[in-house]
């Protein structure tokens, strides 16, 4: 067994520590010492202990050192520990190196290692765990008592840092860092987290690959895991969400447990869903106050969203698969979905409107409520739904290397029939010359034109030509025929008329085979009264040996000109009309001919073939074949 070591009275320790004067060690002050010589210790192998009512109160040997009460009073063959505190690893045994100061601090570590507390109970309750640091009152206060492995690595600055379970055999965690006044105060076996800021993870209990720097960041995560918060109070309320990235002061604060979320800015995603439920939202903001949500957070269901901007889609609620890009860019969307905004305000005016695409400098719908509509262009403004808008009131061309094209495959078209009208609808147009107001139409679309107006009024300038599209609408219901759609008509108080001019090509095709088809008839009526005049004037010709004389135009409607033979220059005569029947149905007489006689084609002749028959006293008469068509 082994023996005690002896204790001596300090009077007695005094006397033996001062041989050398031969007096004793005087308790209230001594003079003319010898640092050399005079000491207060022991001059043989052997440890030098301090006692206060009889119980050690300070220990010193070769390798170990306590100060305090009760401080490395159970040490067996541990070495270079120091101990400082009333019951400073009271109860150690064989632990090595281990630094301690405070009360209770590393009281019940026993075989633990290469630790340091530093604080009024820091790691109190630890007995096996090695190579942990605590600094601060409290400080990894309930550490795990029972295994060497557990608790290893971790490190707790501050009061309360990694205080843990008051069942410390439930404290389990490896491989922490807690910087900050009960950072990381309630983790239980959590590994693997960093926590920097007052009740930084204060909360935290099993979470692992947690990261939170600033004061409150992820203060009330318990089970989450992959969560970084930096910023004050970022990622606040998150409770069991997983794999979020918070960077800015209240980012992300509301969120519970939405997953897969990155808000960049301050305030960036403030209202996220604060639901239980677990889900992964993927939405990302990166802005001040981006994707903000509703001050209602629950509201707040929106997912895969992304935000970038200063206030982008600020005001988002259950709205999804968006993204806005700029300042200010779908700032006002509440509900809806499937949007695209790129630009300072882009599509700043859509609250529930779905499927919108706004690129450009306060691209814009002229409604909240549009759907599907297309918008492009500084300070541009789409009015309807199902609409595409290029350029704002300020442009004067639209240009690309080749025609825009359609889909027209006959292989999904149904339902044909052959009823366009023709000459019916073309002939019944208005063709006008005019201005166009860009100014009164740019505020009417809801166009931003504070500072454009003398620009609008300039370019309003420009004369044109085209058709009233108020006009055509009135022609196409006349007509009865409304699969005519080169007029689109307003949707809405903001939305304007407008014409798809290359619809006209359609009509414009069919009244020129409708003319086709008439001239084909007229010709072919036209050649059976020449080949019949013809003969006439060969049975006519026959008899009488007549000149043929030629007629200009052919056919003709109210006048035709008749070039006359030289021979009836200055000489009177008689010129008559025949029809295909040989009956004379007009006679005039000519005092004086010339080369050329223009001849009157009398208004109740009807279309048709007609023979003119010009006498000369003493020569052979002339013959011409005249054509009518009215």
């Amino acid at each position: 067994m082994k023996r005690p070591l002896p204790v001596l009275p300090l009077v007695a320790l005094l006397a033996v520590a001062t041989p050398a004067i031969g007096q004793n060690w005087s308790l209230t002050g001594n003079a003319g010492t010898n640092a050399n010589i005079n000491f207060i210790g022991t001059t043989d192998n052997k440890p030098l202990i301090f006692r206060i009512n009889n119980e050690r109160a300070g220990f010193v040997n070769g390798t170990n050192t306590s100060l305090g009460k009760l401080a490395l009073v159970s040490n067996t063959t541990g070495v270079d520990n120091v101990a400082v505190g009333a019951f400073s690893t009271r109860y150690n045994t064989t632990g090595n190196g281990n630094a301690a100061l405070g009360k209770n601090s590393l009281s019940s570590n026993t075989t633990g290692g290469d630790n340091v507390a530093l604080g009024n109970g820091a790691l109190r309750s630890n007995m096996a765990g090695s190579q942990i640091t605590a600094v601060g009152s409290g400080a990894l206060y309930y550490a795990n008592s029972t295994d060497a492995a557990l608790d290893a690595g971790n490190t707790a600055v501050g009061f309360e840092a990694m205080r843990g379970s008051s069942t410390a055999s439930n404290n389990t965690s490896l491989m922490n860092t807690a910087v900050g006044h009960q950072a990381l105060t309630s983790n239980t076996d959590g590994d693997y987290n960093a926590a920097f800021g007052a009740a930084a993870l204060l909360s935290n209990t099993t979470g692992n690959y947690l990261c939170a720097l600033g004061r409150g960041a992820l203060t009330n995560n318990t089970t989450g895991t992959y969560n970084t918060g930096v910023g004050y109070r970022a990622l606040n309320n998150t409770v069991a969400g997983n794999s979020n990235v918070a960077l800015g002061a209240n980012a992300l604060y509301n969120n519970q447990d939405g997953s897969e979320t990155v808000a960049i800015g301050a305030r960036a995603m403030y209202y996220a869903n604060n639901s239980s439920i677990l889900a992964t939202t993927q939405n990302v903001a990166v802005g001040y106050e981006a994707l903000l949500g509703s001050g209602t957070a629950s509201a707040n269901t929106g997912i895969r969203n992304t935000a970038v901007g200063h206030q982008a889609m600020m005001n988002n609620s259950s709205g999804q698969f968006n993204v806005a890009m700029g300042t200010g860019a779908l700032v006002n969307n509440t509900t809806g979905s499937y949007l695209c905004a790129v630009g300072r305000s882009a599509l700043v005016t859509n609250t529930t409107g779905w499927s919108n695409t706004g690129v450009g400098y306060s691209a814009n719908v002229s409604l909240g409520t549009l759907t599907n509509a297309t918008v492009l262009g500084y300070l541009s403004s789409v009015t309807a739904s199902n609409k595409v808008r290029l350029g704002n009131s300020a442009v004067t061309d639209v240009e690309g290397q080749v025609a825009y094209s359609w889909p027209s495959d006959g292989r999904f078209k149904r339902e044909l029939k052959e009823d366009v009208p023709g000459l019916d609808l073309i002939t019944r147009l208005r063709p006008v010359s005019y201005t166009f107001d860009r100014l009164a139409f740019a505020k009417h679309v809801k166009e931003d034109v504070e500072g454009r107006e003398a620009e609008l009024t300039q370019a309003s300038q420009a004369r044109t030509v085209g058709f009233i599209a108020q006009e055509v609408e009135a022609t196409v219901k006349d007509l009865g025929y409304t699969a005519f759609d080169a007029v689109r008509v307003p949707e809405n108080p903001t939305d304007n008329y407008s014409l798809a001019y290359a619809e006209f090509v359609v009509p414009l095709v069919k009244a020129v085979q409708e003319l086709a088809a008439k001239n084909t008839v007229l010709e072919e009526r036209n050649q059976a009264m020449e080949e019949r005049l013809a003969a006439l004037e060969q049975r006519s010709g026959e008899a009488t040996g007549a000149e043929r004389m030629n007629v200009h135009p052919v056919p003709a409607s109210d006048l035709v000109r008749i070039e006359l033979p030289a021979r009836f220059n200055g000489k009177s005569g008689t010129l008559e009309l025949r029809d295909a029947q040989g009956r004379s149905v007009d006679l005039q007489a000519i005092p004086s001919l010339g080369t050329v006689f223009e001849l009157p084609l009398p208004a109740h002749l009807s279309e048709g073939a007609y023979t003119v028959v010009l006498s000369v006293a003493g020569e052979q008469p002339g013959t011409a074949r005249v054509v009518i068509a009215r």
